[in-house]
């Protein structure tokens, strides 16, 4: 019971997180310059302000609380010798970022997990989303293109940051897998990626791999590999 847990290196994730800011400032910037267009909308300027930050930081910890929800879960149901790292983010090539929500060094994989907070109805058909508001479906951005993106540039930082006989060992040992903890109802149909309602089936996954594949000092080589990870220069 308890796996571990490692915490990344901050400097690249600071410089990860000041190009978030930079675009979620510009995005605003754009936004509220729409309202000066004429005087009535010059005087609502300021209200704009103030909701279009709420709606940011409303929507930020909404999914800081499915992350640590998630994360805690397994944390306190996998083994020791897992590993879990939270919040991971690596510059795979000058000026291109990976965040992965969860990665977990388990002896039969390696998980990759993009988690959802979102509520109510979802449907997903060939890694196209729709989210049920109201009484429409509307689509929305699909977390599991999301996480193909992920695997595939994490691939790419494995070939090359890690010796030849281990990256080999590793690349057919990677598992994308997509979790909504608070969503009531998911219909799945031809996604890339195994898709979890809740955390329990998540971790009933993990724990259902056939094979042991890897031994702790490779785990933990490896894990430890990535959370000393550096940005570019």
């Amino acid at each position: 019971m308890f796996a571990r847990i490692l915490r990344q290196n901050s400097e690249i994730k600071e410089k990860f997180y000041n190009l978030i800011s930079e675009k979620e400032n510009n995005q605003k910037r754009i936004f509220l310059e729409k309202f000066d267009k004429n005087l009535f909308l010059k005087v609502l300027k300021p209200f704009a302000n103030i909701w279009y930050t709420y709606e940011l930081k409303s929507k930020k910890k909404k999914g800081d609380d499915g992350e640590t929800d998630v994360s805690f879960f397994l944390w306190i149901c996998l083994s020791r010798k897992a590993i879990i790292v939270n919040d991971v983010v690596l510059e795979v090539a000058k000026g291109e970022f990976i965040q992965i929500d969860h990665l977990i060094f388990h002896q039969k994989g390696i998980f990759v997990i993009e988690t959802k907070n979102w509520n109510g109805a979802l449907i997903c058909d060939k890694d196209i989303w729709r989210l049920k508001v109201g009484n429409t479906w509307q689509e929305v951005s699909s977390p599991s293109k999301q996480n193909q993106r992920h695997v595939r540039l994490l691939l790419k930082w494995f070939e090359n940051n890690l010796p030849e006989r281990l990256y080999e060992k590793i690349k057919d040992y990677v598992f994308p897998v997509v979790v909504f903890p608070r969503s009531n109802w998911i219909k799945v149909k031809n996604c890339s990626m195994p898709v979890f309602k809740g955390k329990l089936s998540l971790l009933l996954y993990i724990i259902s791999q056939k094979n042991k594949i890897f031994e702790e000092h490779e785990l933990t080589y490896v894990a430890a590999k990535m959370v000393s990870a550096k940005p570019f220069n």
